[in-house]
C-alpha cells in the first residue's frame, strides 16, 4: 500500500486537473505532492531527513561517546560504519524493527511513525542507545520517551543544513521545527524492577507537568516542590518521594549545577516530610502468636524425638 498513489484532483477555475497528491507512508493519513521528492510528509520524515551537518555529528559523539551501529539508515546518510536499511546494502540486515540488535554502542534517528515501536523495544529489552528525536510535548509518546531517559537530553543546535536528503542537495526548509534533542535510553546496570518503577514515575512527573504547561525536563525547582507537595498531600511516604526524587534527577536537567535530588530546597523538603511523616515501627510481631504455637505441636516439629535437623533449628529459632 506504501508505493499505491492515491490521487486527489483540485480543479481550478477551468474545470482542469490542478495538482496530484499521494499518500504518505501508512499509519500515517496525510497526503504530500507527487512532485514531492520526498517518501514521506514533513511530520514522519526521520530516517530520510538524517542529521547531515558534520560538525553535528561530531558534537553529538563528543558528547555521548561515538555509536557503532546506525539503526535506520542508507550507505548514503549513514552516521555509523555499521547499519540496517530497508534496502541494500545492509550490513547488518534488512529492517532494523525484525532483527536482533547488537551489544554495541546505538545510534538511531527513526521516522516518527516508527517512534512508539523503538520506545517500546527499549523498555521490553533494556536496551541503551542514543536516540534523535523531536522535542514535541503535545506527542502521546513523549512521556515514555521522558520515562526513559538516562541523564539530560542534549538539544541539537539549530543550523541550515542540520536535516538534508540526496547527500546534502536537499535542504529542510525549517529544521527547527523539530526541535531535535539527542537522548541515552536507560542505564543497563539497573534492575531490572527499578527501571520499571522509574520509568512509572517519570511518566507521573511529565504528565503532570503537561497539565501544568511546564517542561518536565528544565522547570525550575519550584515546579519539582510542588508536584512533590502533591504527591505528599495524597499520603505518600519519605522512602516513596525519595523515589519520585531519583526518577526525575535521573533525566533532569542540572539546578545550578546540581542535581533535583542534591538540591537544597529538594533536600530540605525530604527533611520536613521525613519530620511530619516518619516511617512507622511495629513494635509488635504482625503474626499470631496463638496460630504458631499450634502448629509447632504438629508434624513436622513434633514428636520431638524424631524431628530432623533442619526443623530442629527452625523450631529452636523461632522459640529464642
Amino acid at each position: 500500500m506504501s508505493g499505491k498513489e492515491i490521487m486527489k484532483k483540485a480543479k481550478d477555475k477551468s474545470g482542469k486537473s490542478r495538482s496530484r497528491y499521494r499518500l504518505c507512508v501508512p499509519p500515517c493519513k496525510r497526503y504530500i505532492t507527487s512532485g514531492d521528492t520526498h517518501s514521506m510528509c514533513v511530520v514522519c520524515l526521520g530516517a530520510e531527513h538524517t542529521v547531515s551537518a558534520l560538525e553535528v555529528v561530531k558534537q553529538i559523539w563528543k558528547v555521548f561517546g561515538p555509536a557503532q551501529v546506525d539503526l535506520f539508515a542508507m550507505r548514503e546518510n549513514a552516521q555509523c560504519p555499521l547499519w540496517y536499511s530497508l534496502a541494500h546494502p545492509a550490513p547488518l540486515g534488512l529492517d532494523a524493527m525484525v532483527q536482533t540488535w547488537p551489544s554495541l554502542c546505538l545510534y538511531v534517528f527513526p521516522p516518527i511513525v516508527l517512534l512508539p515501536g523503538v520506545l517500546e523495544r527499549v523498555r521490553r529489552d533494556g536496551v541503551s542507545l542514543l536516540l534523535v528525536a523531536p522535542y514535541w510535548p503535545g506527542r502521546v509518546w513523549f512521556s515514555d520517551l521522558i520515562s526513559l531517559l538516562d541523564g539530560s537530553p542534549w538539544e541539537i543546535p539549530v543550523r541550515r543544513d542540520l536535516l538534508s536528503q540526496a547527500g546534502g542537495t536537499i535542504l529542510h526548509l525549517r529544521p527547527e521545527l523539530w526541535k531535535l534533542w539527542v537522548v541515552e535510553t536507560i542505564f543497563q546496570s539497573r534492575a531490572i524492577s527499578t527501571r520499571k518503577l522509574y520509568a512509572l514515575k517519570g511518566k507521573l512527573f511529565t504528565s503532570w507537568c503537561g497539565e501544568h504547561q511546564q517542561d518536565p525536563v528544565n522547570c525550575p525547582v519550584g515546579t519539582v516542590l510542588e508536584f512533590l507537595q502533591a504527591r505528599f498531600s495524597t499520603g505518600l511516604s519519605h522512602s516513596t518521594l525519595k523515589v519520585y526524587v531519583a526518577a526525575i534527577s535521573d533525566y533532569h536537567a542540572p539546578l545550578g549545577g546540581l542535581s533535583v535530588g542534591k538540591d537544597p530546597l529538594v533536600i530540605r523538603f525530604l527533611r520536613g516530610v521525613l519530620r511530619l511523616r516518619p516511617p512507622v515501627r511495629l513494635h509488635v510481631p504482625t503474626w499470631d502468636l496463638a496460630v504458631v504455637l499450634e502448629a509447632l505441636c504438629r508434624l513436622p516439629f513434633e514428636p520431638i524425638e524424631e524431628i530432623s535437623i533442619r526443623f530442629l533449628t527452625s523450631f529452636s529459632l523461632l522459640c529464642c
